[in-house]
């Protein structure tokens, strides 16, 4: 069976700070390529391999640790629908206690805005399981437009082509 998936595309937004939803005063954000949490340790080397070098984590760490992670990944053969220049959000993950705040959407909206602003590419897309509605609900929220739906295959885990489906 193929895990369903709803396609996000960013659009745009205000011209604010990219992460200006981030309460900085209790939270820390970092680019980096590397961590040592053990959560990180397995996505690291798969996406390593995958893009080849060219992805970045995104990290928010509070006093306690990693409240929120996001990779962002260059086209690679995994991401079909990716043509050169356009870039994935995800696999993201967001601390159960820090849930509900807004964290996954503002850090999501805030990649995008810089991706588009510094990387100089116009498509960034973000995909979330089908049956994720909390995730799907935190970007309807942020400056991304549903574009459609697409499947992931069981064995090798590459996303197909983007097709207009159901609403989600």
């Amino acid at each position: 069976m193929r895990h369903k998936y709803v396609a996000f595309r960013y659009i745009g937004g205000s011209n604010e700070d990219a992460f200006a939803g981030l309460d900085r005063s209790e939270y820390t954000l970092s680019v980096c390529k590397f961590r040592k949490d053990k959560i990180l340790r397995f996505s690291i080397i798969l996406f390593m391999l995958i893009s080849l070098g060219r992805y970045r984590i995104y990290c928010v760490d509070d006093k306690k640790g990693l409240v929120h992670y996001s990779f962002v990944v260059p086209k690679s053969f995994k991401f079909r629908f990716l043509k050169k220049g356009d870039y994935h959000i995800g696999p993201c993950w967001t601390r159960e206690d820090c849930r509900g705040k807004r964290i996954y959407g503002t850090v999501v909206k805030g990649i995008a805005k810089v991706l588009t602003e510094q990387a100089n590419t116009s498509n960034v897309y973000v995909l979330i399981e089908d049956e994720n509605q909390a995730s799907i609900r935190g970007i309807k929220n942020t400056s991304f437009e549903r574009v459609g739906i697409c499947s992931k295959s069981k064995y090798l885990r590459v996303y197909s082509e983007i097709t207009e489906g159901a609403s989600a």
